[in-house]
């Protein structure tokens, strides 16, 4: 798996990975960069639960273009919780 970090930039750098775990339930993959030097790569994102969002907060939404077919132009953006769902469980 390749990683390319700053896509189109001056600055685009691109790293080989391979996947760490895998929860298809979620549609979430965990990737393990190689060969990098810690300084080379951005902070990791914290994930946490549903259950502990509040309105405001920011997330990020990682975009595949193609769907199940996964290309290249992933896109990752940044947002916020607009609205929070209680889900009863019986």
């Amino acid at each position: 798996v390749g990683v390319i970090l700053h896509g189109g930039q001056e600055n685009e750098r691109s790293f080989v990975a391979e996947v760490a775990s895998v929860d298809r339930a979620s549609d979430l993959a965990v990737l393990r960069v190689k060969e990098a030097k810690l300084d080379d790569l951005p902070a990791p994102l914290k994930v946490g639960e549903a259950k502990g969002l509040a309105l405001t907060q920011k997330v990020y939404v990682f975009g595949f273009p193609l769907g199940t077919r996964l290309g290249k132009d992933i896109t990752v953006s940044a947002s916020s919780v607009s609205s929070l769902r209680n889900d009863a469980q019986g």
